[in-house]
């Protein structure tokens, strides 16, 4: 299935050559034109037999003494043999037999054992299994003037031997000289991005076109299963230039893909930081001072006073209601209530732990504080008996 038929068809000068074609090419002229051969030599030989049945057996009882009857049947069973094998033809499951009785169209035989009359009946063997042709790459111009090679493939059965055989000479140069001119037609009516990127669309339409072969009035008994593209080559410099200009667009795209996915993420940001509540924020808060505490730190300055982040804290969780302007200015601050306000929503260990860096950090402050009144003081006794003036600033620091 697989071999070559040559490059061309020989046709006179004038007529038009037919394509590079691989594959299986069955032709019912040659195979009659077989069997008349045959039938030419079965007359010889029957000739033959009928002068040997005549003279053989005199001239061999003559020379030997051989019995005539026993000439006389070998030569009767040589004429039965020749007979049985012209008679008797073998039709593959595959395969069927168009008969022609005295020329005209008799029956379709197989498979099996069909008995033909000798030099009355002749045959045509059809073969129905898929037949591959590959068709050598054509040189087709496209829509927008760029020339291209094309390589298609046709993969095509016989449907009705009695068609393939009456109605057309010879069935596959027919449908591949078809398809060839099809394919001239659809490839110039298309530009060369159209056929790059619809390779599947192409073969689809060439299939419609020839798939009415087989529904015309004077059908050819044969249906295309497939046409199929196997390359399409353009020229290296236009070839170059597709490369690059898909090339382009891949970075193209992939620059949006990227700022498409920036664009996500701060989108999703933006939505979930919309979502938080003071209560998530003060959670927030609470767990990173809980963090800073759990370090390795020895000192911690807040930002604010325990009781007031306590009374904070307790407005944003909801634990305790924000008081009235005026009730603010009146109700004094409930140290203890704040207090334990705070260990109930980050536990005791922590806020003991707030305390004790505070207690430190007051310490801290008050020997500082004790070192500037012992340089005021000194620098007062310095001065002439001007004591009073550090007095005065730890009386005011009192305050």
């Amino acid at each position: 299935m697989a071999s070559i038929i040559g490059d061309q068809h020989h046709t006179p000068t004038g007529y038009l050559q037919g394509p590079d074609i691989k594959g299986m090419i069955e032709d019912a002229t040659p195979e009659i034109e077989i069997l008349g051969l045959k039938d030419i030599v079965f007359i010889l030989i029957l000739g033959v037999l009928a002068v040997l049945f005549f003279y053989l057996p005199g001239v061999l009882y003559d020379a030997v003494g051989f019995n005539t009857l026993y000439t006389e049947a070998a030569i009767i069973a040589i004429f039965v043999f020749v007979i049985t094998e012209r008679s008797i033809v073998r039709f593959l499951e595959y395969e069927r037999g168009v008969v022609f009785r005295a020329g005209k169209f008799h029956q379709v035989a197989g498979p099996g054992w069909v008995y033909v009359i000798p030099l009355v009946d002749h045959y045509v063997k059809v073969d129905l299994r898929i037949q591959v042709h590959e068709i050598a790459p054509m040189e087709l111009v496209t829509k927008d003037k760029i020339l291209c090679m094309v390589a298609p493939v046709v993969f095509m059965y016989v449907t009705n031997p009695r068609d393939a055989v009456i109605n057309v000479k010879n069935y596959t140069s027919a449908v591949l000289h078809f398809i060839t001119s099809e394919f001239t037609t659809i490839i110039g009516s298309h530009t060369a991005d159209y056929i790059i990127t619809h390779m599947e669309d192409i073969a689809s339409i060439l299939r419609d076109h020839v798939h009415h072969l087989a529904h015309m009035e004077k059908g050819w008994g044969i249906e295309v299963a497939r046409v199929e593209i196997k390359y399409v080559k353009f020229p290296k410099e236009l070839q170059a230039a597709m490369h690059d200009r898909a090339a382009t667009e891949q970075l193209k795209l992939a620059a949006h893909e990227k700022a498409d996915a920036i664009k996500i993420q701060i989108d999703a940001v933006r939505e979930a930081s919309s979502k938080l509540t003071d209560q998530s924020m003060t959670y927030l808060y609470l767990d990173a001072l809980n963090k800073v505490a759990a370090g390795k730190s020895t000192k911690i300055i807040l930002p604010m006073e325990l009781s007031r982040l306590a009374e904070g804290i307790g407005r944003k969780t909801g634990i305790m209601s924000p008081p009235t302007p005026a009730a603010e200015a009146q109700k004094p601050v409930d140290i203890k209530q704040a207090e334990e306000t705070l260990k109930s929503i980050v536990g005791a260990d922590v806020v003991e732990g707030y305390k004790k860096a505070i207690r430190e950090y007051e310490s801290e402050a008050e020997e500082v504080e004790r070192e500037i009144e012992s340089k005021v003081e000194s620098k007062a006794k310095a001065k002439g008996g001007e004591i009073d003036s550090g007095l005065e600033y730890r009386a005011k620091k009192e305050k």
